[in-house]
């Protein structure tokens, strides 16, 4: 038994902790081979104008009632078409854009379609990389206004175009999972707050605010898990809550 013990215990254990390696670095591999592909499809297409047709399409230049745009992040590239009479919609969300790179892209892609209304979701991109500032509390500053500078500067451009924008709050998140912790901060939480402050104050008669924020927020200031498709994104029945709301305004509008 003691010789049992001496010898394939340590074996086992040893066994046990390749195992963890080779899963641990087949989690590293996966993780470096989607932020490679991620760099690499910014570098060749930085404003993700690739994903779209250059030109309105004949749907939409024939089209029977409003036509209606989401624009903005993968928030906004997620959000389904709610019913609504009278309505087209077309979607020109891009998966992981900052406020930065919608503000350059509108004219390009969004703009030629001539949109009645353009629903804008976007900003938490820009917030949620705030931890890689460090402790720079101007550079946390200057993001956050950032940030919210690019947000006007889209609202500004649909506006233009003779648009009626329907500008969300930002959506909260949830505390993210270990592995991304180390990335995360609090203060990615005070900048959205910071933010949708600025962006409750652009209201008037042809800019609407739908607080997103508030139909999707808990007790503790996180995105409620009955919406939370993972931390940062929603699921079908968040998106169905913001659907009940987009309707009320766009019914509002006709």
């Amino acid at each position: 038994m003691n010789l049992w013990y001496r010898t394939i215990l340590p074996v086992a254990g040893l066994i046990a902790l390749l195992v963890i390696s080779l899963g641990f670095n087949y989690f590293l591999v996966k993780r470096y081979r989607h932020a490679y592909r991620e760099l690499s499809r910014v570098t060749l297409d930085p404003l993700g104008l690739n994903q779209f047709a250059p030109e309105p399409t004949a749907e939409t230049e024939a089209r029977d009632g409003k036509l209606v745009i989401f624009f903005g992040d993968s928030r906004a590239a997620a959000w389904p078409s709610p019913a609504a009479d009278h309505a087209a919609f077309v979607n020109r969300g891009v998966n992981g854009q900052t406020s930065a790179q919608a503000a350059l892209r509108y004219a390009l892609d969004t703009a030629p379609l001539r949109p009645d209304v353009v629903v804008v979701q976007v900003g938490i991109n820009d917030l949620r990389v705030i931890p890689a500032l460090g402790d720079d509390s101007t550079a946390v500053t200057a993001a956050t206004a950032t940030t919210a500078a690019n947000i006007r500067h889209i609202v500004e451009q649909a506006a233009a175009g003779g648009a009626i924008v329907v500008l969300t709050t930002i959506f909260p998140v949830q505390t993210p999972p270990w592995q991304e912790r180390m990335f995360w901060s609090e203060e990615v939480l005070t900048a959205v707050t910071a933010v949708n402050q600025d962006i409750r104050a652009q209201a008037t008669d042809r800019i609407l605010v739908l607080d997103a924020y508030a139909l999707l927020v808990n007790d503790n200031g996180e995105l409620a898990d009955a919406y939370a498709q993972d931390y940062l994104h929603l699921n079908a029945a968040g998106y169905r809550r913001l659907n009940d709301a987009l309707r009320d305004v766009l019914a509002r509008e006709s």
